[in-house]
């Protein structure tokens, strides 16, 4: 319990001495102290966390945690121990105000890594369905690339199936056309053999002749396009799957994350809000309660302690000047 005690009055920056012949004095500077400790806390595990998100390594986040905890400590000891006795509230707030800001700064830089914790869930759904809306929007992106590239073949083998179904079909007629006039039900009207039968059949067996040479020469054309069109549908097909899957986890993209949230929920942007004034207020709270409160026996005794020191300073500065200037005068003479 003592060792905790020594650790709380260290950190506050009390001196010891002194403050064994103000003993009323412990707590109030025990309690400062452990402000000071346990907002050290907080900001070490808020860089630890902060650069888990970044390197995602334990032994970093422990290390810098520590190390920016320490320095947390460090500071706001010496914003404490920098607050002596001043007579006057317009004195005393004047000595406040710019630890206060700095104090305000450094709640800002503990209260982001801690927001970003509080609101995880939350923020880890926005960055998946903007991972999703971004592979949504690379698939259409890529769709309309390879559509643009396959419509032109696509519209060139449609041409020539539509030029073989033509030949086919007009082959095909003539065809029935010759076996009507043979049979009698149709053309004439008369079942024979005769020279408008022959005609005819000369007609269907030209279109079927003709049929068979396009065939020849417009099947590998489609056989060809229809070949292009799979490689680009494959071009396609692997396009599509090599489209980043990953969920951006980084700090900045966390940050934007909770940015976004704060857009879209009044509610969270006022948690948000609050949390920020609560690392404020306990980052602020060592300096207010030494601002507030009354002047102690402490700080009469640090400040006659202090005033002693500097007239018995002063005493020799000025002694030493007055040896200096006699010295001089005589090497004049």
């Amino acid at each position: 319990m003592n060792t905790v005690s020594n650790i709380f009055l260290f950190l506050s920056g009390v001196d010891s001495n002194i403050l064994k012949r103000c003993p009323t004095d412990r707590n109030k500077y025990l309690s400062i102290g452990a402000t000071i400790f346990f907002t050290g806390l907080l900001a070490g595990i808020a860089c630890g966390y902060a650069l888990f998100t970044v390197f995602e390594s334990r032994l970093i986040s422990i290390l810098g945690g520590a190390i920016w905890g320490v320095t947390i400590l460090n500071l706001d000891r010496y914003l404490i121990l920098s607050m002596k006795l001043r007579s006057g509230l317009g004195a005393k707030l004047l000595q406040a105000l710019p630890r206060l800001i700095l104090a305000s700064l450094i709640a800002l830089i503990i209260a982001k890594p801690l927001e970003l914790k509080l609101f995880e869930t939350e923020i880890d759904t926005v960055l998946v369905q903007r991972a999703q809306n971004a592979q949504a929007q690379d698939q259409d992106d890529i769709h309309d690339k390879y559509d643009v590239l396959v419509a032109p073949f696509v519209s060139q083998r449609a041409a020539l199936h539509q030029q073989l179904e033509t030949l086919q079909t007009r082959s095909n007629f003539l065809a029935d056309e010759a076996n009507k006039e043979a049979d009698g039900t149709g053309g004439s009207n008369r079942r024979n053999m005769g020279p408008i039968y022959r005609a005819k059949k000369q007609d269907a067996d030209n279109a079927a002749i003709t049929f068979q040479n396009s065939s020849s020469i417009i099947l590998p054309q489609i056989d060809s396009l229809t070949n292009q069109i799979n490689t680009l549908e494959a071009d396609r097909i692997a396009a599509v799957n090599s489209i980043d899957q990953t969920i951006p986890s980084g700090l900045a993209s966390r940050i934007w994350a909770l940015n976004e949230l704060y857009k879209n929920s009044k509610s969270l942007r006022l948690a948000g809000i609050f949390i920020m004034l609560l690392f404020i207020s306990l980052e602020c709270a060592p300096i207010f309660n030494k601002l507030i409160s009354s002047d102690s026996p402490y700080d009469y005794v640090l400040d006659r302690h202090e005033s002693t020191f500097k007239d018995w300073h002063k005493e020799r500065t000025t002694v030493s000047t007055h040896k200096v200037e006699q010295k001089l005068s005589f090497l004049k003479e």
